[in-house]
């Protein structure tokens, strides 16, 4: 299947674009967007452009497989 990939300097130009339109824009990525999410690049590329950010972290995918099965981590 193919899938359309759009570089990292696309995807911070349309988040400066819509955060300088919208003012609050929300970037859902998929997964821990801390790993192998490109955050350091969308961090900086908006840190440029002197918009405000923050980073809600979701859940990983380990707590989650855990929670399916219905076992603890711990």
């Amino acid at each position: 299947r193919y899938h359309k990939h759009i570089q990292q300097v696309q995807i911070n130009h349309k988040m400066i674009a819509a955060a300088h339109q919208y003012k609050h824009v929300v970037r859902l990525k998929g997964g821990d967007p801390a790993i192998f999410g490109r955050v350091y690049e969308e961090l900086e590329a908006l840190k440029q452009q002197a918009i405000e950010v923050e980073i809600v972290p979701g859940i990983t995918s380990a707590s989650a497989a855990a929670a399916t099965m219905n076992v603890g981590l711990t």
